[in-house]
């Protein structure tokens, strides 16, 4: 759910790939991964009508992290502490949150 994962290609956590994937009537969640380079961190929540994803990039790593709903490519970040904030994605049903 806190879309955490090496970047395809990438060796040792140098490079993540952070996907959050919200669901359901779920509208906060938040963990860490411990890699070899560090304590990985990520969040997500929905309030009303907006969500926010907070990331956590260890030293020296890049990130490529990814909004769900959107189209683009995905945002690239370094080290650490990083905010996105946009609309409730579609996939998540405004009734199932009540």
């Amino acid at each position: 759910m806190l879309g955490i994962d090496q970047a395809p290609g990438s060796a040792g956590f140098g490079q993540l790939e952070l996907r959050p994937h919200p669901s359901g009537s779920l509208t906060f969640d938040r963990g860490a991964y411990r890699s070899v380079r560090g304590l990985v961190g990520a969040e997500w929540s929905v309030s009303g009508a907006e969500f926010t994803y907070r990331v956590s990039v260890p030293p020296n790593v890049t990130a490529t992290v990814h909004m769900p709903g959107s189209a683009e490519a995905g945002i690239r970040v370094g080290p650490g502490r990083h905010s996105f904030s946009g609309p409730v994605p579609l996939m998540l049903d405004p009734e199932e949150r009540r």
